[in-house]
């Protein structure tokens, strides 16, 4: 049998309650403080959005409505043709794979998969330099045509969430030069897409969108979510993140 002792605690005696990090940690801790709060504003934000998204997308559907999408699926397997004649003509140094299956097409499918199974071809069966790189030319629109910059409606040359308790000079000016690329990143699907989508693989989507930039120019889920969280940090754009959240939405 032991004998009684006193029971002296470690914990400090917080007011309010609290999050803690599971598993065997069983109390809070400042830099997990940070991040809970962090990842709790996010989340409550982009719930909001998307619900507000969901309500607005819903109640503009109507009997009007043109219907689903029109699948891609014999575009898409056209251009990967196109793309392994390329890789056979330009060699791996000259050859970009996400390239050819960014490309829209100028003419509808059949007339362009016709030319290209015209184009004369060696005796290895590869083209041309010349002649592939006519027949894209002719056919096709440049990759990331399909994509048009378009003005984020409310983007604020100085953030005033973080920006204010930046003090150092350089840091200041660097932090700026980073937000000012938000906007250089802004998009929405171009017009000719939504009138003939059936000539592009990129989706109609409704709303302006984010990219990564670089020769990835259209969105993506997973880039789509920290995005959403970088931009709640950086400027809090409230018409962009339900943007964000009803391009999610149709998407899916």
């Amino acid at each position: 049998m032991r004998s009684k002792a006193t029971r002296i605690d470690t914990i400090l005696p917080l007011p309010e309650q609290v999050d803690d990090s599971r598993i065997r940690f069983r109390e809070v801790y400042y830099w997990d403080s940070y991040w809970v709060r962090v990842s709790a504003e996010t989340v409550i934000a982009i719930l909001l959005t998307t619900t507000m998204a969901i309500t607005e997308s819903l109640s503009n559907c109507s009997s009007s409505d043109t219907g689903p999408v029109i699948p891609t699926t014999p575009l898409v397997t056209f251009l990967e043709r196109v793309q392994e004649a390329a890789l056979k003509t330009f060699n791996e140094t000259n050859f970009d794979p996400k390239l050819y299956v960014d490309l829209s097409l100028k003419l509808d499918l059949s007339t362009t998969e016709k030319a290209f199974d015209e184009l004369r071809k060696s005796g290895n069966g590869s083209l041309s330099v010349e002649g592939l790189k006519g027949f894209i030319e002719k056919y096709f629109e440049g990759a990331g045509n399909d994509m048009v910059y378009i003005e984020p409606v409310d983007f604020v040359p100085e953030p005033e969430g973080f920006l204010p308790k930046v003090e150092n000079p350089e840091v200041r000016a660097w932090a700026l030069e980073v937000h000012a690329l938000w906007k250089n990143l802004s998009r929405k699907v171009s017009d000719e897409v939504h009138k003939r989508p059936e000539l592009n693989t990129i989706l109609p989507l409704p709303e302006q969108v984010m990219i990564p930039g670089s020769r990835f120019r259209e969105v993506y889920y997973w880039d789509s979510y920290w995005v959403i969280r970088l931009v709640l940090l950086s400027f809090s754009l409230f018409v962009f993140n339900k943007s964000s959240s009803t391009t999610t939405i149709f998407e899916t």
